[in-house]
């Protein structure tokens, strides 16, 4: 078991995370931090949560239409993309290199990490990392339950909670779950 600790900075401060077999455990305010702030204690639990994005996800117009201005932007969904995908969009985008894509992706997903020495080592660490659509399709399921938990907490009636058919500019095979509130008024009537 490889156990060490680095020092990082986030949003809420900068800390010390204790790492064990490339895993944050714990995490510790930076000592000379005169008002910690308690959020700090949120990190290990956030980097598997099921929450989390698993992979890169792209905007279904932006990836099937591109840039600009778009009376459907923020109604459609976003749908997983894979590594190879998301550099190509980032280095088009970006307007620079698939190399220099491929490394700014990199930084970006794994700050604590120095960046591979070549082009083809950036792009198999950040494969290393896909998750496969089996762990995804889980993750939205995980997603659903607690959805419905919360709901359930709140007193909402989860019968009002209904899945909706699939997107259709997703791309094939990609897991997806789209949930949609029906009014009391509509449960006995279905679409």
């Amino acid at each position: 078991m490889a156990r060490g600790t680095r020092s990082h900075l986030s949003h809420w401060g900068a800390f010390q995370a204790e790492v064990e077999d490339g895993a944050v455990v714990a995490v510790r305010p930076w000592p000379q931090d005169p008002d910690p702030s308690p959020l700090l204690e949120n990190i290990p639990g956030s980097l598997r949560h099921p929450a989390r994005i698993a992979q890169p996800m792209i905007r279904a117009g932006w990836l099937d239409r591109g840039p600009g201005p778009d009376s459907r932007r923020g109604s459609e969904p976003f749908v997983p993309v894979s590594w190879a995908t998301a550099i190509d969009r980032v280095a088009r985008d970006a307007r620079i290199s698939p190399d220099e894509a491929a490394a700014r992706v990199f930084q970006e997903r794994f700050p604590q990490r120095p960046l591979p020495e070549t082009p083809d080592a950036v792009r198999a660490a950040l494969l290393e990392g896909e998750t496969s659509s089996d762990t995804v399709s889980t993750l939205a399921a995980k997603r659903i339950e607690s959805v419905r938990a919360t709901l359930k907490k709140a007193g909402v009636d989860n019968s009002r909670l209904t899945e909706a058919r699939p997107v259709d500019n997703a791309q094939a095979g990609a897991p997806q779950v789209k949930l949609d509130f029906a009014e009391p008024e509509s449960l006995g009537r279905r679409e």
